[in-house]
């Protein structure tokens, strides 16, 4: 049986022990003067055995935030200082802790760590933890260094970290694992975190849960190892999927605490902050979250005051929300081919198509790619056409050093669980024109708020509708949008395997990055030569027969049944030719964040076996 710990550190300076019911008067007027400790005496009655404070963990992450506070006292009676052990998790086995010194004058060099050391082994041997981490605020030299000599190390910076004087500071997190039982951690050195609301009760990527360890979500929706890790009977993966994010324990941290602290005055705390982010990373003056990026383009025409009698110009090949926002708003799409190489806008298509009802063009990024968009531009100006671009599927990507959704009167993005990053369902806006903004911000809630500061509550000005995103999607997208970089080069790596097994495949054609463009590859993606005799739907089911998930390349709008009425009468064949060359035989390869290069290598055999005949039944 467990006995009780009367004491975790006895030293020829400090002692440190659980707070008992003798403390209770002393510590607690002293947490009164502390915002950091106040509320934290609730733990007192816990004896600090492994089997009680397990108990209270398991009881308390039912009720609400686990918390212990222990005292350390000088020659064994003066109290100075308090800790506190809070944010346990029982299934990861891992907890925070904070040091609050009450008397700095008896404070001496060297107490610190002694404290740490106390609490490390307490936690590892007699709790069993995996790991314990705090944070300290930067710059601080002296605590860099008190945590670097017992072990810890550190796995980030949250950036602009709330203080109760509404000033910003960078927080420093550190970590220390246990060698006893924690998996060897990997490397994650240089890594920042971009955390606005603070994060002491947020664990971010660190050694326990490193980038490579990500959780995937596919088509298999687990957290099961990756494909190549699993077999079928024949050995083979099971199965590859198409598609999916990379959700890491820092992804599931910020949700949780938006989910736990989201609320009454924090509503908007997420949401404002991820639009603030966004902001920053596309240069772009104002962001409007959505709840979808189909919901993000109909804002943008009603913004754009688009309407009956109107033309709005739109690429052939792409996803049908690109086309069908403007029926949504009783505009004309006008359909116009594509680019053989970039599969994006063909600028020379686009000025054939204009007429005098021409209002906008929809400027689609495909795929994470661009068209030649100096040359769409130009001819945009000179005939006064408003450009919409439909970054949905190009986060990040960039053309001449400009990054997508950038290049427009206003631009939308996506965020569906097939995106580069995700929020599960959402979108967003992002223009520099105040007028455009403040109206779909309106239009987005119901038509309220359209005169900023000055509308009547609960009034609705117009017709609106309801785009908005909610905070806990936010906080997925925060935390995704401080990844956004390792996202890109980890897909950036995919299509490298893809493009090392596949380009000497004679009839192949990969994605491709025009001069000054820096693609995300959002989907690897092949149009496969006809004179192999397999239609694009004929190889993806050949490769879902080896337990392989891809998908069809876009077929073309202006052979669905919806836009049929737009183009009634036309030839839509001769009139976009490259549209109608390259559709039937576009495969979009798998492209999950769980694939590894085995995978891939998997992937190209068995699709060089199904076009050359020897995988053919």
């Amino acid at each position: 049986m467990d006995t009780q710990i009367d004491t975790l550190i006895t030293t020829s300076r400090l002692s440190l022990r659980p707070v008992t019911m003798d403390d209770v008067g002393p510590v607690y007027l002293q947490a009164l003067n502390d915002p950091e400790v106040v509320g934290l005496t609730e733990a007192r009655h816990v004896r600090w055995d492994r089997q009680a404070v397990l108990d209270y963990v398991a009881q308390s992450n039912r009720e609400g935030v686990s918390q212990l506070l222990g005292i350390f006292l000088k020659d064994s009676d003066q109290h100075i200082g308090n800790v506190r052990l809070f944010n346990f998790s029982s299934v990861h086995r891992r907890l925070e802790l904070s040091i609050i010194i009450f008397d700095k004058s008896q404070w001496s060099k060297g107490y610190g760590a002694e404290v740490l050391q106390g609490v490390s082994r307490y936690v590892f041997e007699v709790l069993q933890f995996t790991r314990i981490c705090a944070d300290y605020y930067a710059p601080n030299a002296a605590s860099a260094r008190m945590f670097e000599k017992v072990g810890f190390q550190i796995e980030g910076v949250f950036k602009q970290h709330f203080l109760l004087d509404s000033q910003y500071v960078d927080s420093v997190r550190v970590a220390k694992i246990n060698p006893a039982i924690a998996p060897r951690p990997s490397a994650v050195g240089g890594m920042v975190v971009q955390h606005p609301m603070g994060g002491r009760d947020v664990a971010p990527i660190g050694a326990e849960f490193p980038v490579p360890r990500a959780l995937p979500v596919g088509l298999h929706g687990s957290t099961e190892p990756p494909p190549s890790c699993r077999a079928d009977g024949g050995g083979r993966p099971a199965p590859i999927p198409s598609n999916g994010p990379s959700i890491t324990e820092r992804e599931v941290a910020l949700v949780t605490e938006a989910v736990r602290d989201g609320w009454y005055a924090k509503m908007s705390r997420y949401l404002e902050a991820f639009e603030r982010r966004f902001a920053e990373h596309t240069g772009m003056r104002y962001c409007l979250a959505t709840s979808s990026g189909t919901g993000a383009l109909h804002l943008a025409m009603l913004g754009l005051r688009l309407g009956p009698g109107d033309e709005v110009i739109v690429p052939d090949i792409t996803w049908v929300a690109s086309a069908a926002a403007i029926c949504y708003v009783g505009a004309t799409p006008v359909f116009v081919d594509v680019d053989r190489t970039t599969w994006c806008l063909s600028a020379e298509a686009f000025e054939r198509a204009i007429t005098r009802r021409t209002k906008a063009v929809v400027v689609v990024d495909l795929l994470g790619n661009f068209p030649d968009m100096d040359a769409v531009r130009t001819i945009a100006r000179q005939r006064g056409i408003h450009i919409i671009e439909d970054a949905a599927q190009a986060i990040g990507a960039e053309y001449r050093d400009r990054k997508a959704g950038s290049f427009g009167e206003v631009g939308i993005f996506s965020f569906t669980g097939t995106k580069l990053m995700v929020t599960g369902e959402g979108g967003m806006l992002v223009t520099n024109e105040k007028t455009l903004y403040q109206r779909a911000k309106g239009l987005a809630h119901h038509g309220l708020l359209m005169r900023g500061a000055r509308s009547k509550m609960f009034w609705a000005y117009e017709l609106g509708y309801k785009y908005k995103m909610t905070n806990l999607q936010a906080a997925l997208g925060i935390a995704q949008l401080e990844r956004i970089d390792e996202l890109i080069e980890r897909r950036r790596q995919l299509f490298r395997w893809y493009q090392a097994r596949l380009r000497d495949l004679d009839g192949v054609q990969l994605n491709r990055e025009g001069a000054g463009v820096r693609s995300t590859f959002w989907i690897p993606t092949a149009i496969v030569s006809r004179r192999y005799g397999l239609t694009k739907e004929a190889i993806v089911r050949k490769l879902a027969q080896r337990n392989i998930a891809a998908r069809p390349l876009y077929y073309p709008l202006s052979a669905m049944p919806p836009f049929a009425p737009y183009c009634r009468g036309k030839r839509m064949a001769r009139i976009n030719p490259v549209t109608y060359a390259i559709a039937p035989y576009g495969i979009c390869l798998p492209s999950a964040f769980v694939l590894t290069e085995a995978d891939v290598d998997y992937v190209c055999t068995q699709l060089r076996d199904i076009l050359t005949g020897r995988g053919r039944r």
